[in-house]
């Protein structure tokens, strides 16, 4: 659950649903290639009233970062995933593919998150500076993105 400014963190995991948001212009993937609907997507960056998500799957197809399940924490829905075909619970994430949110929009598109805010989902610092290394060309790109 995301109730204001202050619960958008760096490596704060939240589930959004961005069926009602255009990634056009705010999104760092090929247009026709951005997510839609449900997703976990993980925060990289927030800086002023801008934060960086990275949305993630429970398939892997193929080169794309991975989120142990190991460095995963809080609620069941996020630390669990049953289409992992070797049962390490891992998530997975195309570098590629970083939106750029205004905190505003957030709070909008998270009403479906279900994490309280006393046990909220989120990684490990560790795991949020890799996949921060990975991602770290197109959050460079996104970082140029008008937001949405």
């Amino acid at each position: 659950m995301v109730r204001g400014p202050g619960d958008v963190t760096e490596g704060r995991v939240v589930h959004f649903d961005v069926a009602d948001l255009s990634p056009n212009g705010c999104c760092t993937a090929r247009p026709g290639t951005a997510v839609n609907g449900l997703h976990y997507f993980l925060c990289l960056a927030v800086e002023g009233d801008v934060s960086y998500w990275l949305p993630t799957f429970s398939k892997d197809g193929g080169k794309l970062v991975v989120i142990n399940g190991d460095e995963k924490i809080g609620i069941q829905d996020w630390l669990t995933n049953d289409r992992d075909p070797q049962g390490r619970n891992n998530s997975y994430a195309f570098s590629n593919q970083i939106w750029a949110l205004k905190v505003d929009t957030v709070l909008g598109v998270s009403g479906v998150d279900a994490a309280p805010l006393e046990n909220p989902n989120c990684v490990t610092p560790d795991c949020l500076d890799r996949v921060r290394g990975d991602c770290s060309k197109f959050l460079a790109k996104a970082r140029r993105l008008a937001p949405g």
